[in-house]
């Protein structure tokens, strides 16, 4: 049996800021101190880590809904790339709907404290 433990990386580790945009919050990562931050140029946005600015609408996300991170830019949720780790901003009906992404694709769960 395999007793070994890689633990996780705390630069694949985010911290919610206080809300101050609506009562959304900025993502941290814990690693390089960077904030999450995406655009609303397409229906699938780059998701990308910037300097944390206060004034930046795309650094801003909610976790209301159950099990997904929606952005600043409404009906726009995180999800990872069916079959890779890159992660977009997207709506998640949009890519059912339209281009055949699986709803899970867009599901989050906390695992560090």
């Amino acid at each position: 049996m395999d007793t070994s433990f890689v633990a996780p990386s705390i630069y694949q580790q985010w911290n919610w800021l206080n809300p101050t945009m609506d009562g959304m919050h900025q993502l941290q990562n814990r690693g390089n101190g960077l904030c999450l931050m995406t655009d609303n140029n397409s229906d699938r946005n780059a998701v990308w880590a910037s300097e944390c600015n206060s004034s930046k609408a795309g650094q801003f996300w909610e976790n209301d809904l159950p099990s997904q991170i929606a952005s600043h830019y409404w009906f726009d949720t995180l999800r990872v790339s069916p079959g890779s780790s890159a992660v977009y901003s997207s709506d998640n009906n949009d890519d059912y709907n339209h281009h055949g992404i699986p709803l899970e694709t867009h599901y989050w769960n906390p695992s560090h404290n």
